[in-house]
């Protein structure tokens, strides 16, 4: 005789069992929720800083004469780079090599009326448009990636663009603000009031001071998803111009010279570099000035240029204290990088375009809570086109296929590993640029170039391209010229 099985599926038992699953499964659902929210808050937000034209002369790279507090700090939080590049010595090159993570000869952007790199590369996803993808709130003030010339309008629809009221300064020529070096001494040389100087009014009434404070609203502000931040300083771009309290902290008593223009007063033809001719010549076609000044002139530019700098660290000042004030510097990655560096008499010149470690190499500061430790320098190669990777990678974002820089996130963690064999960058005239740890080699188009032993003569006075005892390095460098940035990779 078959017994009967009691029916489980009904009666106040089995729906008593069944409201509590259903209450656990409600709690389950809950918590995943919850777990879902608080990861999404957990992804890092992005603050990007840029510099114009500043190259390495900053406390944290041991130039005593700068007065640059705040960016020091940030080096002292984070991760300094001390042999960073730039892909292209000059703004819209350089920016574009950031902005798509493609170098120069990929994108045709070889000099600064050149931005339309979609018409080469389509479909490169930008670094704006790849953290938009990810779920980032995208904003920008100030010069960021590029200028009016680009043809990018795909990051033009997703980067908001935070208002400013674009004030000038009495007095100043405005054609004259984001002009080329080359523009600013063709038609003003001699008038230093526009060119550089002084001025009495707040950072507020210049259009750094108004980025800054922008940028510093916006973080205040609150919102419910992660941000990448672009913030572009413009300083200490020509014309060099800042408010007179930050020339007052560079007397010009104070003022050193470099070695190569000390004395120069008889002209520029006068610095004898043993250069040769071909490299003049594209100097003078990129629009590279070495200029005939006294003495007393070269401080008076250089006391400038200092305080532009001091400038932009207090702008960079007001930004980082707003993202401490909001709450946000626990979780948020900072990156400061400047497009390139600038020659500040050094080899007689006053300009950047030019692959001589004062122009090419720049700063690079990173931080990046929970990856980075304090205050620790890496003195490894990078480029800045490595910069995309990077972030992609530190954010949890996948990077595009096809990207032209590595990830330097390893040496976030471990600053003393191995890493590239070399770093290469382009100049707008076809001089081209690969350097290791202890070699520099410069080809010129026309063929010749210069080879230096960075070891031995750090300031690059001394060609060896033609020396006979310098063959070996001389084909090393030319063959790892040859062999391309992903054979330098590590």
């Amino acid at each position: 005789m078959v017994k009967r099985i009691p029916n489980l599926l009904h009666g106040p038992g089995f729906e008593l069992c069944r409201r509590i699953a259903l209450f656990h499964l409600l709690l389950a659902a809950l918590g995943l929720h919850a777990q879902t929210g608080a990861g999404a808050q957990q992804q890092p937000n992005v603050l990007l800083i840029f510099a114009d034209d500043l190259n390495c002369r900053l406390g944290t790279y041991g130039d005593a004469a700068a007065m640059t507090p705040h960016i020091d700090a940030l080096a002292s939080a984070g991760m300094r780079f001390d042999r960073a590049y730039c892909a292209n010595p000059v703004c819209l090159p350089s920016r574009t090599a950031i902005l798509t993570g493609l170098r120069p000869e990929t994108t045709q952007v070889l000099n600064n009326n050149a931005g339309c790199f979609r018409k080469y590369v389509p479909d490169a996803v930008t670094l704006p448009q790849l953290f938009a993808r990810g779920g980032y709130q995208v904003a920008s003030v100030g010069k960021t990636f590029y200028s009016h010339r680009s043809d990018d309008t795909e990051t033009d629809k997703i980067m908001e663009r935070l208002p400013t009221d674009g004030a000038r300064w009495p007095g100043a020529n405005a054609l004259l603000i984001g002009a080329e070096e080359k523009d600013a001494l063709k038609t003003k040389l001699g008038q230093r009031q526009t060119f550089w100087g002084p001025l009495d009014v707040d950072d507020a009434a210049l259009p750094d001071g108004q980025s800054a404070r922008a940028a510093a609203k916006f973080l205040k502000e609150g919102r419910s998803k992660p941000f990448f931040l672009a913030v572009g300083i413009f300083r200490p771009h020509l014309p060099f111009i800042a408010p007179k309290k930050y020339f007052d902290l560079h007397p010009l008593g104070k003022i050193i010279l470099p070695a190569a223009a000390a004395g120069d007063s008889a002209g520029a033809e006068a610095v004898d570099l043993g250069l040769p001719h071909a490299v003049r010549r594209m100097e003078r076609e990129r629009g590279m000035m070495r200029l005939a000044m006294e003495d007393e002139t070269r401080r008076q530019m250089i006391q400038a240029y200092y305080a532009c700098v001091s400038f932009a660290d207090a702008q960079v000042g007001v930004v980082l204290a707003a993202l401490e004030e909001a709450g946000l510097k626990h979780r948020t990655i900072i990156v400061f990088v400047s497009d390139h560096g600038f020659l500040l008499g050094e080899h007689g010149a006053y300009a950047k375009s030019s692959l001589y470690e004062q122009s090419v190499r720049a700063p690079l500061i990173v931080s990046a809570p929970g990856v980075t430790q304090p205050g620790r320098p890496c003195a490894r190669l990078v480029e800045f086109v490595d910069l995309y990777p990077s972030l992609a990678e530190l954010c949890g974002l996948k990077a595009p296929e096809g990207l032209e820089g590595t990830s330097f996130v390893p040496l976030l963690k471990n600053p003393q590993r191995p890493w590239k064999k070399a770093v290469f960058s382009v100049d707008m005239v076809g001089e081209r640029m690969v350097r290791t740890e202890k070699w520099k080699l410069i080809t010129l188009p026309g063929g010749g170039g210069m080879l230096f032993d960075l070891e031995r003569d750090a300031e690059e006075n001394q060609n060896l391209h033609e020396s006979p005892s310098h063959q070996k390095p001389l084909a090393e460098m030319r063959a790892l010229h040859s062999n391309g940035w992903r054979k330098a990779a590590p």
